[in-house]
Parts: structure tokens; C-alpha cells; sequence
């Protein structure tokens, strides 16, 4: 029986499918993996300090505002390492009295203090979301904060020259801190999103000798941008 259709006995004889099978889509195109990344945020971040040890310590909280910066460098595509920056302006006074004591004798008062913050947060940056590419994102951090504390107040009080009374607080002392966080983002370019983080800071000293809890909380809103992606292997 002479064939009717060659064309289709053809294309069964060579298994090319052309006819009854669905077209394969092409595989979606994946975000670039990039390693390096740097951002800014707004916000505040908490801290109990303490002071050396001394025959009296003196704890006192500091808040650290209102803006922050930060480099990050992916690992692996799901962790990544993060140091952030941030500090308290500096705030120095200097303030001095005088007058006359009944018998005319002359009295002057000088006061100096010195007020300054730094944080250096290092941190391990770990993608919670199944997807890693899905536009909104959850992040879990952790790591180890370090802050550069200085409070220094020093009175003196002279009279016709002649020092008197001296008065000197010193909390001047670099606290280290257990940092842990969650975060919030959602990409909204190629390359940038917007970060909402959460965490605590505990202070290492006071959790193993003075043996207090005193978990201080850390709240920003920042934009990251990813620079140039990895190179192919």
C-alpha cells in the first residue's frame, strides 16, 4: 500500500517527535551570584558597657545612632561573613566657674568631660529561604560586636591657686558582645535590596562575672548593593 503521508512516516522512521510533542521551555535565567556587597542603614543599636575592674564599676547604657555602614562577602551562596560600622559623634565639654570665698579668697571650678562610641559588629550572615533568589528574603545572623567605649569626667576645684578637691571617673574601655539577629529584605533591583534587621547584644563581661542578663536590643533599616558578580569557575 503506498504510503499517503512520507513525511510523517518520516519523522516516526527518525524519532524527531515533531508530531504530538510539546516544545521544552528554555530554562529561566537565574540572579547572578555575587560576592561582594556593601550597604548602609539608619537606626540604633543598644549596648550595656562596664567599666575595668576597680573597686567601683560602672555600668551604663549606650546608644548608638543614626547611621551605619557595612561590607559583606559571600562564602557560599546561602552564608556569608558582615562587619558593620557605626558611632557616637564625639561630645566634649569643658566648662569652668569661679568667684570669692567670705575672706576673699579666690575659688575656681574646672570640668572636662569626654563622651565617645564606636560598634564594630563582625557577623555571620545565613539565607533562611528555601529559594535564594526569591524576591523577598529572611536572613539569621550571628557573631561577636565590639565597642570602643569612652566616658571620662575629671573635676577639680582650686582655691587662690592652690588645687583643693579632684574628682575623676573613668569608664574609658573596650566591651565585647554576643550579637544575634534575624533580617527581612526584598529585592527590589538586580542588584540592590532593602534590609529590615532585629537583634540583641548581650555583653560578654557581665554574662561571665557579674552574671546579669542584659540582652540590648538593635533595630535598622539599610539598602544593600551587590558589586560585581563572581567569576565562573
Amino acid at each position: 500500500m503506498p504510503i499517503r503521508y512520507p513525511l510523517a512516516a518520516l519523522c516516526l522512521l527518525l524519532g524527531t517527535g515533531t508530531y504530538g510533542q510539546r516544545p521544552v521551555p528554555a530554562p529561566a535565567t537565574d540572579r547572578p551570584f555575587y560576592r561582594l556587597y556593601a550597604g548602609a542603614a539608619a537606626g540604633f543599636q543598644m549596648y550595656q558597657t562596664v567599666s575595668a575592674p576597680a573597686p567601683i564599676r560602672y555600668l551604663n547604657r549606650v546608644s548608638i545612632l543614626p547611621a551605619f555602614v557595612s561590607v559583606g562577602y559571600q562564602l557560599t551562596p546561602r552564608l556569608a561573613v558582615q562587619a558593620e560600622f557605626g558611632q557616637r559623634d564625639p561630645a566634649d565639654t569643658n566648662t569652668a566657674s569661679s568667684g570669692y570665698t567670705p575672706d576673699g579668697r579666690r575659688v575656681e571650678a574646672f570640668d572636662r568631660r569626654r563622651a565617645y562610641d564606636a560598634a564594630v559588629p563582625l557577623l555571620l550572615r545565613y539565607r533562611l529561604t528555601r529559594r535564594l533568589n526569591q524576591a523577598f528574603h529572611a536572613d539569621a545572623l550571628l557573631g561577636i560586636s565590639t565597642v570602643f567605649h569612652v566616658w571620662r569626667q575629671e573635676v577639680s576645684v582650686t582655691v587662690d591657686g592652690q588645687q583643693t578637691s579632684y574628682y575623676l571617673v573613668d569608664e574609658t574601655r573596650t566591651n565585647r558582645y554576643l550579637t544575634a539577629g534575624a533580617a527581612l529584605g526584598v529585592l527590589v533591583r538586580r542588584r540592590y535590596d532593602v534590609v529590615l534587621g532585629t537583634g540583641v547584644n548581650q555583653n560578654v563581661e557581665l554574662l561571665r562575672s557579674i552574671r546579669r542578663h542584659t540582652l540590648m536590643p538593635t533595630l535598622t533599616l539599610g539598602l544593600r548593593y551587590f558589586l560585581a558578580p563572581a567569576k565562573p569557575a
